[in-house]
């Protein structure tokens, strides 16, 4: 099915369809052909962040087109659509980071609010019972994740988080400094500059929203933190740097996606992008170092954890009183 519909659209769109199309899929594909070992020769010494997929895929969309566009530029990055398959024969360990993408939901029309206990096993789509299952295994193992839209909403159900029905879509909305979503949408003088002086302001910046549903303000869900302030409607929340969710999809303002689109919008969200590549590629770098030093796993990715965990504590100090935060150096903490 996956490439009949791949295939379709070649010949309705021609070669820049199928350019989208092999990309997203060619992880998939070489697995389809080449078995396990086959799939890891071609993904090499590639840092892998995987886009969670039922098997279906979407093939013009922007998470493909950015992911396309950045690989281009960074070419160290393999980013491909993923299927349950896939990852269980690679295992969780190839991969250092994955992109929860939106999808299409079968949430439960009738209930003001609800949880992941109110959406039964058989009545979720495929995609849905894969993303309940994959965000657990990849915060036991500490592997960054990215929830855009559908997906920010399924990190809040998998931490017995509640969502509801939203009916406004605002498309501009405001990023709280000192938080980690506008940390990662600053560039890199800016997040020096922030650390080092607690001095930064909110970023308001036009988003694309499709969705119709969003987070419960008071029941995000375990250990997730508010990072937007767009009233009743959570735009943006996370988990330290290994769960960072926004209720928007900033892939369609990555770098020449969105036509016409304000600078500063389109800066701050292929930033954004980009910073979780950089957190992907910190990860990796730990793993191989552990690697390399014959150094258990677990404990690289402590010192990665304790690392970026300064950078936390630094950005709640800054929150909560900025006139009393020590000045000291940060440039060299800054590990991604």
């Amino acid at each position: 099915m996956r490439k009949k519909i791949g295939y379709a659209l070649v010949l309705l769109l021609g070669p820049y369809a199928k350019l989208i199309a092999m990309n997203g899929w060619e992880l998939c594909d070489h697995y389809d052909r080449s078995g396990i070992e086959g799939t890891r020769s071609y993904i090499g010494e590639k840092i892998l962040i995987g886009i969670l997929d039922d098997g279906l895929g979407l093939y013009m969309d922007d998470l493909l087109r950015a992911s396309t566009s950045a690989m281009s530029t960074q070419p160290d990055l393999l980013i491909a659509y993923v299927t349950e398959a896939v990852i269980e024969a690679l295992g969780l360990d190839a991969f250092s980071g994955f992109i929860f993408p939106g999808c299409a939901d079968k949430y439960p029309r009738n209930r003001v609010t609800f949880t992941a206990q109110d959406m039964p096993e058989h009545k979720r789509s495929p995609k849905e019972r894969l993303f309940q299952k994959l965000y657990p295994l990849t915060d036991s193992a500490r592997i960054p994740t990215l929830g855009l839209c559908g997906g920010a909403q399924h990190l809040v159900l998998s931490r017995q988080g509640a969502l509801r029905h939203s009916k406004i879509k605002s498309e501009r909305i405001s990023l709280d400094p000192f938080h980690v979503p506008h940390f990662m949408a600053l560039n890199g003088s800016e997040r020096i500059s922030a650390l080092e002086s607690c001095a930064s302001t909110e970023l308001v910046i036009n988003v694309y929203r499709t969705h119709s549903f969003c987070a419960v303000l008071d029941r995000l869900g375990h250990n997730l933190t508010l990072a937007s302030k767009e009233d009743q409607t959570p735009l943006a929340f996370y988990d330290g740097f290994k769960a960072i969710a926004v209720q928007f999809h900033a892939e369609s303002y990555y770098q020449g996606i969105k036509a016409n689109a304000d600078a500063s919008s389109e800066a701050r969200q292929t930033q954004l992008v980009h910073t979780f590549f950089a957190l992907c590629r910190q990860h990796q770098r730990y793993i191989t170092w552990a690697k390399t030093n014959h150094e258990d796993r677990s404990e690289a990715l402590t010192r990665r954890d304790s690392m970026n965990q300064k950078i936390l504590d630094r950005l709640k100090a800054c929150r909560e009183n900025a006139l009393h935060a020590a000045q000291e150096s940060w440039s060299d903490w800054v590990d991604f």
